[in-house]
């Protein structure tokens, strides 16, 4: 009697380590050369982001790093986000409309300046473009305007 108990303990002992085995090597991703484990480790972290990325084009997606999120000389005003892409969805996520405008002047030294203007900061692209290049005048006195790129957006709140 004793010898089955044994006998049976160490059957069930068997078995779960060949569950815990199989659920390693499952959880492992080496069962059937998947090869999963190995796509994640090379996969960007901001997946969305990439996926976001795969619908602009190249240039389209330079031009948006560069008004929104490469570094700058000057930053003027508090940086907003472009809520565009939830504005159907989540309408309560927009603060309304906002304008972004970066500068590119030369004076002694080639410079970049961030202008940020928050709903209700500028009546239309005209006004901020106006108001931007006021901010440079006061900023960099005497600075020579090289290029000017602005861009209207849903404002996150």
């Amino acid at each position: 009697m004793l010898r089955d108990s044994l006998h049976r303990s160490a059957g069930c002992a068997a078995a779960s380590l060949r569950y815990v085995l199989l659920a390693g090597v499952l959880m492992s991703g080496t069962a059937m050369g998947d090869s999963a484990p190995h796509a994640a480790a090379e996969s960007p972290a901001f997946q969305g982001h990439s996926a976001e990325m795969a619908m602009r084009d190249p240039a389209a997606e330079q031009r948006h790093r560069a008004l929104f999120f490469d570094s700058v000389d000057l930053e003027i005003g508090t940086p907003g986000l472009p809520c565009d892409h939830v504005r159907r969805s989540k309408p309560h996520a927009v603060a309304g409309i906002g304008y972004v405008v970066l500068l590119m002047a030369r004076a002694d030294r080639a410079a970049l300046l961030r202008v940020w203007f928050p709903p209700g900061d500028a009546a239309s692209s005209d006004d901020a473009r106006a108001k931007a290049l006021a901010a440079l005048a006061t900023h960099w006195p005497g600075a020579v305007l090289q290029s000017a790129d602005l861009r209207q957006f849903h404002w996150c709140r």
